[in-house]
């Protein structure tokens, strides 16, 4: 997913400034949101996890920790 241009590097917008979003990004959002699923997209969308020898990697959550997520938010 492409960086926004606003923030232009900063990994904080300044309060009360405007940002546009493309289609794409509001699609991502809205799947976030979801209520049901919303927490498990995120985290596989936009966390990362730092491997011993793999270096960043995108969270992958094995089978038991996706039923853990949805025992908790269940």
């Amino acid at each position: 997913m492409a960086r926004s241009k606003v923030l232009e590097g900063n990994l904080v917008k300044k309060a009360y400034s405007k940002s546009k979003y493309t289609e794409e990004q509001l699609q991502d959002l809205k799947k976030c949101a979801d209520l049901k699923d919303g927490y498990i997209h995120f985290m596989k969308s936009h966390m990362w996890i730092q491997h011993p020898t793999k270096g960043r990697m995108k969270f992958d959550p094995y089978p038991f920790q996706e039923e853990l997520l949805e025992t908790y938010n269940g």
